[in-house]
């Protein structure tokens, strides 16, 4: 391939290098996606993260196609060049290239750049502009900033293990790994709001994206319930917890399961229209009398719960999925199949959505189905462009460019040294959202320093206001942890949207406004007309993004989605389990914490678009569809059977690539473990992972375990050996592992040099983590009506714009303030809004 790729999408200028390894690469595919020009930095040779297998696929066969499914699905629209960083000529090549780049992206140890004279402080010499993306498993900073981690690692200390996997035996990963996605996801936004600073600012800046607060991050519910009423959430297999009991979550039915959640109150409406469908088919059973407006499930007995549960699995395993499907949609329940991998690959809805994309492999003689953007753009042009390059293949004309190529675009130098000042600041969003998705991704901005105004009112609130865990146990609009989890440093503005003189409100807002967020479902910002074509005509460049489960066309659009369903629409659970067992679910509503990301990222790279300098006043309308965003994650997946016919096998926590990969029994008791909730107390409670991929790791291992004669034998000396042995050698790692604390077990472990990390609860997140508190990613800020709440931060760090920390507001808390100071009305034009119930203070 000769000359730079021609792909006119919204980011399209800009330079990106990608030094990563698979801990960064999604980052700069995202990028590329969306238009800018990302070239691969690797060693001669190529880079060795390329041959990474899945499971357990032929090495031989990876190296002679030059990559694996993992990087085929996160190389896309990237050119490469080969460079030795550590030689004269390689170093030089490098410097040069990055004099004229926007951004590097780099995955390696901390200090390892410097250790080759390549510090941020040396390539901005070099490049004022120039912004800097490091992604490391801790950060740069703080006691555990040395540690070595894998994905197994990542997930057991950032939480997420110890509450995925069956009650009764070790905790469980995603089968796929995913914290390096999640920190990828993180590293292109940090770049892109490091990228928009620099236009006001004139320099660039370092990003540190910490791994480990990634996975952090993912923990939406569970830190709230435990600062709120020391409640740690629980493994509960293919289900969750709701109280005290566990409730099914994938449901046997004729043909496969189906994703389905027991509720009651505000949602128990559409579980009546499941009943009475019930109740013509004679069975209803005990369901019969349930009063589903008032159901409290909290007050469940176990009795009761069985009861209800055998009900609806009898009715459930009577009706295909297709049926059940149907008939969910019809009565706007949320309920999904649960897809296998080559489901999803024919499903209906994303064949409508065109989101697959077709790309050449010549060796095969076919077009491959590749997983698509999540995002449809207004004015198109953000799609997956190329198959990942061969080793090197751009090299030549990479570097015949660079001499011909311009500095990096950047505003009026201000000096380097310049006090630092949020980085969206100015930007002014309206935010018409609720629960998880949308929240999350305004939460984003505005913790940047957006401005961003909450629309909502007391008859219509944003459904995480009444949803546990509230401040002291008692239920109130104001006192719920995971609302304020998910809506810092925005403003309230308390308005009833269903009244007429309410609009010239929001007309007014829409016209202040830069960017529009809602995520009423498909059709209901029309219906309060909201949608693209009446927001455009009152303000024709604003960037209007609409998200929801499905997208906003296609078959099954309408279908209601969570992202607890949207797991099995995805394949999630195909993924996550034990050979022997049914597969279970990820523990959070998994969607809803992969979607904000490419939210945040479609916005900044749409704000990019219209940018002053580039001429192009002009708005865009982006529609993210949640189920796509998850299936983001699954690429790899995806792409081993499009391309080898190779399905998922559950593994548990197994590796080909490494052995011992698992969680191992330590001394201790887990504070969440109680009686009547099936926990084994056979391997103890509390648990360690431990992960060796190489000899040396292997050898470290036995070492610190004092050279135990078992370890001698032939069968355990080689990576081959032990995989072959597996099973017998966790059992007799176990039996070493169980006479040390978790904490004391990794410390242990990774002053040796073996990669190791406790299996962190909730509560060791929330005041037993050093690296959290150093790296102050839990910010304690007083609240209005709940007193001092804790807060979570973003993985993401920059040098020169931070995050601010900030509160969550009250309802209409800011109301009064919106209608004066922004929207300019006068205290008589507020008084009479207030008194006529149009508007509420809080």
């Amino acid at each position: 391939m000769t000359g730079i790729p021609t792909h006119h999408g919204p980011l399209e200028g800009y330079r990106i290098l990608d030094l990563t390894d698979e801990k960064g690469w999604l980052a700069g595919k995202v990028l590329a996606d969306l238009g800018a020009e990302v070239i691969l930095v690797e060693s001669p040779g190529g880079n060795p993260a390329r041959y990474r297998r899945i499971y357990g696929s032929n090495a031989a066969a990876l190296r002679q196609a030059q990559g694996g499914a993992y990087w085929l699905a996160f190389n896309t629209g990237k050119r490469s060049v080969t460079l030795d960083l550590s030689k004269p000529g390689g170093k030089k090549s490098f410097l040069s290239l990055a004099g004229t780049a926007d951004a590097i992206i780099e995955s390696f140890s901390p200090g390892w750049l410097e250790a080759q004279e390549l510090s941020y402080e040396t390539l901005s010499r070099a490049n004022p502009g120039l912004v800097l993306t490091s992604i490391t498993p801790f950060g740069q900073s703080g006691p555990y900033k040395s540690f070595q981690a894998s994905d197994l690692i990542s997930m057991a200390m950032g939480g997420l293990m110890h509450v995925t996997g069956d009650p009764d035996r070790r905790p469980l990963r995603i089968g796929l790994p995913q914290s390096y996605l999640h920190a990828g996801l993180h590293a292109a936004i940090g770049t892109l709001i490091a990228l928009h600073a620099r236009e006001r600012l004139g320099v660039g800046q370092w990003v540190d994206v910490s791994i480990h607060e990634s996975v952090v991050r993912c923990l939406t519910h569970d830190l709230p319930m435990w600062e709120f009423g020391h409640d740690l959430m629980q493994r509960c297999g293919p289900g969750h917890y709701f109280g005290k009991l566990p409730y099914r979550e994938i449901w046997p039915c004729a043909d496969g399961a189906v994703a389905f959640r027991i509720v009651g109150g505000v949602g128990g409406k559409r579980i009546s229209y499941l009943v009475d469908w019930m109740r013509r088919e004679g069975m209803a059973g005990a369901l019969d009398n349930v009063d589903w407006d008032r159901a409290n499930l909290a007050d469940l007995t176990p009795a009761e719960m069985e009861s209800w549960d055998r009900s609806f699995l009898a009715f459930f395993q009577r009706h295909t999925r297709a049926e059940l499907y149907a008939e969910a949609q019809a009565i706007g329940l949320p309920l999904c199949p649960v897809n296998t991998v080559p489901e999803v690959m024919v499903e209906p809805q994303l064949m409508f959505r065109q989101f697959w994309a077709f790309l050449e492999h010549p060796e095969r003689r076919a077009s491959i189905p590749y997983p698509g953007v999540p995002y449809h753009f207004s004015g198109g042009n953000v799609s997956v462009s190329r198959r990942a390059p061969q080793v090197g293949q751009d090299t030549q004309s990479v570097l015949e460019e660079a001499a011909q190529r311009r500095p990096p675009r950047t505003a009026p130098s201000r000096p380097a040294g310049t006090s630092s000042t949020a980085a969206l600041a100015g930007l002014k969003v309206l935010d018409l959202t609720h629960q998880l998705t949308g929240p999350l991704i305004t939460k984003y901005l505005a913790d940047f320093g957006a401005t961003v105004v909450k629309l909502e009112s007391t008859t219509r609130p944003d459904l995480t206001r009444v949803s546990q865990p509230f401040q002291g146990g008692k239920p109130g609009i104001n006192l719920s942890g995971s609302f304020v989890n998910y809506n810092t440093n925005k403003l309230s503005l308390g308005l009833d949207l269903k009244r007429p003189e309410a609009r010239p409100i929001v007309e007014k807002l829409v016209k202040w406004a830069d960017v529009f967020v809602e995520n009423l479902g498909p059709g209901a910002a029309a219906k309060l007309g909201l949608d693209y074509g009446a927001v455009s005509r009152l303000h024709p460049d604003i960037i209007m993004l609409s998200t929801t489960a499905q997208g906003q066309g296609g078959p099954s659009s309408l279908a209601p989605g969570y992202g607890w369903n949207l797991n099995g629409l995805c394949g999630f659970t195909d993924v996550v389990g034990w050979p022997d067992r049914p597969p279970v679910s990820p523990h959070v509503a998994y969607t809803d914490v992969v979607a904000p990301g490419y939210g945040v990222v479609a916005l900044l790279a749409a704000l990019d678009h219209r940018r002053p300098d580039a001429h192009r006043d002009e708005g865009q309308y982006i529609d993210l569809s949640q189920l796509e965003a998850g299936l983001s994650f699954l690429a790899p997946t995806l792409l081993d059977y499009a391309i080898n016919g190779e399905t998922p096998r559950l593994q548990g926590n197994r590796s080909p690539d490494h052995a011992p990969h698992n969680v191992y029994p330590c001394r201790g008791q887990d504070p969440s473990a109680s009686s009547g909730h099936g926990r084994s107390k056979t391997l103890g409670t509390e648990w360690c992972a431990i992960a060796v991929s190489n000899q040396e790791e292997w050898q470290a291992l036995v070492k610190t375990m004092g050279g135990p004669e078992w370890s001698l034998q032939e069968r355990f000396q080689s990576l081959e050996g032990r995989k072959e042995n597996e099973d017998e050698l966790d059992a007799l790692i176990s039996a070493w592992t169980v006479q040390y604390e978790p904490r004391e077990l990794m410390l242990r472990l990774q002053a040796a040099g073996v990669p190791a990390g406790m299996v962190q609860t909730a509560a060791d997140l929330w005041s037993e983590d050093p690296q959290l508190q150093h790296r102050q990613y839990l910010v304690s800020q007083p609240h209005k009506a709940m007193g001092r709440c804790t807060f979570q931060g973003w993985p993401v760090k920059l040098s020169l714009t931070p995050v601010r920390p900030g509160t969550a507001p009250c309802l209409g808390e800011h109301t009064e303030y919106v209608c004066k100071e922004i929207l300019g009305l006068s205290d008589e034009e507020l008084a009479d809004l207030l008194a006529k119930g149009v508007v509420e203070t809080g």
